[in-house]
């Protein structure tokens, strides 16, 4: 129905926003201190994140079916 696991890792990282953050923030702003960062940037740059991946999927899945490999061939 158009809902897929990137939207479940969004609201997951919503929902365990404190225990997640930390470890978010030091891989993607490293020097960054947590603490001072603002939640809504950081949400925003999750999202981001999420967004790229799910976009890099659905390109590797139309590759997939344009070749018609099994869809998720090793090769991509």
């Amino acid at each position: 129905m158009g809902v897929s696991f990137f939207e479940e890792m969004n609201s997951y990282f919503k929902d365990n926003y404190d225990l997640i953050s930390p470890d978010f923030i030091k891989t993607r702003k490293p020097g960054a201190d947590p603490a001072a960062e603002v939640k809504q940037e950081i949400l925003n740059l999750h999202e981001a994140y999420v967004n790229e991946l799910k976009t890099n999927f659905m390109a590797a899945l139309g590759r997939d079916r344009m070749y018609k490999r099994p869809c998720g061939s090793v090769t991509d």
